[in-house]
């Protein structure tokens, strides 16, 4: 059976597509921050969690974008390996993902709770652009289970506005 060139490249196409459109955004985003951190805040407050953020996924990366509440040294980092965000499961599943415990869950060479700390819950949507999952937008609390469907609605609604600040017009 033969293989067509587009069934050997397609998938490299679109995984190069998207962490070119990814970078394009991180540097975007490197300039509205401060706007994004205003809805983050907000997001926060109504949900009355600790921390709100936007991550963008790259295959290999995911690079933080703005957060509120947040560790300081995630700013300074930058971004962690894929396969040590739940944000990268959201952007592969195109779909949104709450994780009750995550220190019950697994994550490769660390344990949870070194990676995540006393942060135990998370919820986190995709962001779409240029028909793709570019990102998600998420929150995460200290108590296990701290989120329900009402959390995946109201960043649901806020995901639009995330958007049009790093993709204006």
């Amino acid at each position: 059976m033969s293989v067509t060139a587009f069934e050997t490249c397609s998938l490299d196409v679109l995984v190069d597509t998207r962490s070119a459109t990814v970078n394009d955004l991180f540097l975007t985003s490197l300039l509205c921050r401060d706007r994004m951190r205003v809805i983050l805040d907000d997001i926060a407050e109504r949900l009355d969690v600790p921390i709100a953020g936007v991550n963008l996924v790259r295959e290999d990366a995911v690079l933080f974008a703005a957060a509120t509440g947040a560790p300081g040294w995630l700013d300074a980092m930058g971004g962690v390996p894929a396969e040590w965000a739940p944000c990268h499961r959201v952007a592969d599943q195109d779909t949104p993902l709450t994780i009750g415990d995550l220190h019950a869950d697994t994550w490769g060479y660390f344990s949870p709770a070194s990676l995540f700390g006393p942060v135990r819950a998370y919820t986190g949507v995709p962001l779409r652009a240029y028909g793709l999952v570019v990102g998600t937008l998420y929150t995460m609390a200290q108590t296990p289970d701290a989120f329900g469907a009402d959390t995946v609605a109201a960043l649901e609604n806020r995901a639009d506005e995330v958007l049009h600040i790093l993709i204006p017009g």
